[in-house]
C-alpha cells in the first residue's frame, strides 16, 4: 500500500513490514488478521548506494574476482561447460529414443553432407530435421559424413524445461 501526502515536501519515507521466512499460509494468515496501519510494526527503509531498497546487496561481493575475459579478471577464460546445443535430440529417459532420434539426426546431416553441397544456402536447414550449429553446417559443406551409433551414447544429466525438438 502507498499514500502520498499532497502538500509533503523533501524525500519521500517509506515504511515496509514483511513477513518472517519459512511461515506456513496460516501463521501468514493469523499475522495479519488482525492488522491494521497503526498496530503494525513498520520499519522505516532507505535505499543503499546501489539503488536496492530490501535484500540489500553486500558490498564484499565487489571485491570477488569476476568470471570474465576481460583484462585484469581473476579467470583466464571462461566456458558454458558441456554443451551439445541439441538437448532436445540427444537427451531422453529412453535410450531408445535417444538412438531413433540421433539415427534421423545423423541420416539428415548424411544425406546433406554427400549431396556435395557448397554453399550454406543450400543445405536444407529445417530446424525439426537437425539442429544446426556453425560448426556442423562446415562440415557438411566438406562432405564430411558422421559415423555413429550405440556405442557413443552414455548417460547425462540436462536442465528442464529444454522444449521439443517437433516443435
Amino acid at each position: 500500500m502507498a499514500a502520498k501526502r499532497p502538500n509533503h515536501e523533501g524525500p519521500c519515507q517509506l515504511s515496509y513490514h514483511g513477513v518472517a521466512d519459512y511461515q506456513t499460509r496460516e501463521e501468514k494468515l493469523s499475522g495479519i488478521a488482525n492488522a491494521t496501519l497503526a498496530n503494525t510494526p513498520w520499519e522505516t527503509i532507505n535505499p543503499n548506494a546501489a539503488g536496492d531498497w530490501l535484500n540489500q546487496r553486500n558490498a564484499a561481493i565487489d571485491a570477488f574476482p569476476a568470471l570474465s575475459d576481460d583484462p585484469g579478471v581473476h579467470f583466464a577464460s571462461r566456458s558454458a561447460g558441456v554443451q551439445t546445443n541439441r538437448d532436445p535430440w540427444v537427451y531422453n529417459f529412453s535410450p531408445d529414443a535417444v538412438e531413433a532420434n540421433m539415427r534421423r539426426m545423423i541420416h539428415k546431416y548424411n544425406e546433406e553432407a554427400i549431396a556435395g553441397r557448397k554453399d550454406e544456402g543450400d543445405l536444407d536447414l529445417d530446424p525439426t530435421a537437425i539442429s544446426w550449429s556453425r560448426n556442423i553446417r562446415r562440415h557438411a559443406l566438406r562432405d564430411c559424413p558422421i559415423n555413429g551409433g550405440r556405442q557413443l551414447a552414455f548417460t547425462g544429466c540436462s536442465l528442464p524445461g529444454r522444449g521439443d525438438p517437433g516443435r
